[in-house]
This record gives structure tokens, C-alpha cells and sequence, in this order.
């Protein structure tokens, strides 16, 4: 767990400068920047692993002879799992990992007609450990439920593959926040939701000797 501090102590200008500052609703603009535009290694393997998550769907529905209407049937259901199991339990668990990292004042927010979803800790400042962690987590637990799922039963192998391929573009946003903190590695940064509806990232001043 990262040093606790309070949102009152970034306010410092002598030991913190502000960096990034944003409403809640502009976030994806954010990370689009840093999934569209600002590469690394961490959003190439997101790149490849979604390749080839497509290239064995497209080719175990082709071996399973589905018809063009199967395709898109299946994936209609997997679009209605996604919406009601995963983009929930994706956010529930980013919020177990919020609680984790000692975040009081948590929610959950979820609009159907974007579809799109994020987890909000109030005034809770966290470094960039327990962003990652709050990033990271969701995509392993789901993305190895998948995984086992594919591997475990062949009668719904097309319908999970369908999910996975889904969600690895829903994750995208995660693997944003992971690459931002990785291409930022030399900074100690921290960042606050406030109840205003905005986001607010620092950068600790560091001394030069």
C-alpha cells in the first residue's frame, strides 16, 4: 500500500506540482492519449493479444461451420453478457481494490445508453502501486475466468471467445492507465477524485543533489 497522504497535503507547491487535471466524463479522452498515441510494450502486448483473440475466434467459428447469422447471434449475446455481468463486475472488483488500498467514499457509476462504466474513490489519494493494482486486477480475474472458461468447455468455447475478444477492448482503458504509469515510471505520482467531478494527478518534486 502506497504512503498515505491527504488531499490537502498536494496542495503544497513546494513538495507537489499538478500535472493532469480533467472531469470524471473526459477520462477516456485521457487515456485515449495514452493508448492511441503514447505507446509502450504494455499497449503492444494488449495489441497482440487481442489479434490473436480474434484470429482464434474467426477461425473456431470457421471449424465449427456457424453460419454468418450464428456469428453475429452468438456475439449479440455475448454484447448483452458483457453490458450485464462483466462491465459490473469489472467495476465491483476495481472497487474491492480501492477498499483495499483503504479507500472510504467509493461508487460505482454505469451509464447504459455509452455503455461505459468506471469506479470513483472520493478524496482518496492513491499512488501509483495501488492505481496499477486497481487497473491490473479486473483484467486478471476476468481474463483468466475466460481463459478457463475457453479451455474448460467446448459446447460454449465460441460464446466465451466472443466475451474475451469484447472485454480485451473494454480493458483497453486499463491497459491505458497501466502505460501511463509505466512511461511516467521516473515520476511518484498520486492522484484524487473530488466530489467536484474532477480527477487530479501530481507529481512529487523530487530534490536534485
Amino acid at each position: 500500500m502506497s504512503p498515505q497522504i491527504s488531499p490537502t497535503e498536494l496542495q503544497d507547491q513546494s513538495k507537489f506540482r499538478l500535472v493532469e487535471e480533467f472531469d470524471h466524463f473526459d477520462i477516456f479522452k485521457f487515456l485515449s492519449v495514452y493508448y492511441y498515441q503514447k505507446h509502450s510494450w504494455i499497449v503492444y502486448f494488449h495489441y497482440l493479444l487481442s489479434l490473436a483473440a480474434i484470429i482464434f475466434w474467426l477461425w473456431s467459428g470457421i471449424k465449427a461451420g456457424y453460419s454468418l447469422g450464428t456469428f453475429f447471434f452468438i456475439f449479440g449475446w455475448s454484447i448483452v453478457s458483457m453490458v450485464v455481468i462483466f462491465i459490473p463486475l469489472h467495476e465491483i472488483i476495481q472497487l474491492i481494490a480501492y477498499r483495499m488500498s483503504g479507500a472510504q467514499q467509493v461508487r460505482f457509476y454505469f451509464s447504459f445508453k455509452k455503455i461505459y462504466a468506471f469506479t470513483i474513490a472520493y478524496n482518496f489519494v492513491i499512488g501509483r502501486s495501488d492505481a496499477i493494482r486497481v487497473a491490473l486486477l479486473p483484467l486478471i480475474i476476468i481474463i483468466s475466468a475466460l481463459s478457463i472458461a475457453i479451455a474448460s468447455w467446448e459446447s460454449t468455447r465460441f460464446y466465451f471467445l466472443n466475451t474475451f475478444v469484447i472485454y480485451l477492448g473494454i480493458g483497453s482503458k486499463n491497459f491505458a492507465i497501466i502505460n501511463y504509469y509505466w512511461l511516467n515510471r521516473q515520476k511518484i505520482l498520486y492522484c484524487y477524485d473530488s466530489f467536484d467531478g474532477r480527477r487530479y494527478m501530481y507529481e512529487k518534486i523530487q530534490n536534485r543533489s
